[in-house]
């Protein structure tokens, strides 16, 4: 993927440079600690944290840049390879985890690892039709976009599926809704002060895209927290009740 030369910058651009070099470092930093919080919540909880679609979606973008449309930013590629590191152990774990999640499905559950590989294979070749399609770059941000949606929608659609907070952590939301905003520091950054460059990335969907997955991480902060105190009432309920009997 190729790097934008900054020397071609317009003044205003530069004078934020500083700006513009920490904002991509603490996109990379906050999606490290979702993931890392994933694996931990999963192997705690014998779970799995992040829904099938936004995993193989997540993967195939990561190895799509990691690997094939290698960054010529070496921040940015380091980061694309330690996510892809530590998602190819989210996918592990999800596999190991998920027919305790799919007991009522043994259609679902007997066939695991055939789901995991035709999901993946069909975002891996949808990443790759993109960046043929748009070029690298145009790939990457509008796959990114994607990604957050799909990652957005699925943590949310899991959370109220189960009814429970296993598998997931305020840690995991934090790591992921603090991503969304770096994500869009990013975008209104780059559009604003080299509309030249990246103009086109103030569009309509771009902007649909944006909100949705906001909106999402916000509902879904409201509702772990009304689900975790669910439990924690219930919990105490249950050790109130067992001390009484002894």
């Amino acid at each position: 993927m190729e790097k934008i030369d900054i020397s071609k910058a317009p003044p205003e651009y530069r004078q934020i440079q500083g700006i513009v070099s920490i904002l991509p470092i603490g996109y990379g930093v906050s999606f490290i600690i979702c993931y890392g919080a994933v694996l931990y919540q999963a192997f705690k909880d014998r779970s799995y944290g992040m829904s099938m679609m936004t995993i193989c979606c997540n993967f195939a973008w990561e190895l799509v840049y990691a690997f094939v449309h290698r960054s010529k930013d070496s921040t940015r590629q380091i980061v694309f390879v330690v996510w892809a590191l530590l998602q190819a152990i989210i996918l592990y774990s999800a596999i190991k985890f998920s027919p305790n999640e799919w007991k009522h499905a043994p259609l679902v559950q007997q066939n695991i690892l055939l789901i995991y590989t035709l999901c993946f294979l069909g975002f891996f070749s949808w990443h790759l039709a993109l960046a043929a399609y748009l070029g690298p770059l145009g790939g990457y941000f509008w796959g990114g976009y994607v990604c957050q949606a799909v990652m957005s929608v699925g943590s949310l659609s899991q959370l109220i599926t189960r009814g429970s907070t296993r598998g997931a952590s305020s840690t995991i939301w934090l790591g992921r809704f603090s991503g969304s905003l770096f994500t869009l520091a990013i975008s209104v950054v780059h559009i604003n002060y080299w509309p030249e460059v990246w103009g086109w990335m103030d569009n309509p969907l771009m902007r649909w895209l944006a909100v949705a997955f906001l909106l999402l991480d916000v509902t879904y902060g409201i509702c772990f927290r009304r689900i975790y105190q669910r439990e924690r009432t219930l919990e105490y309920a249950k050790n109130h009740e067992r001390l009484k009997h002894t």
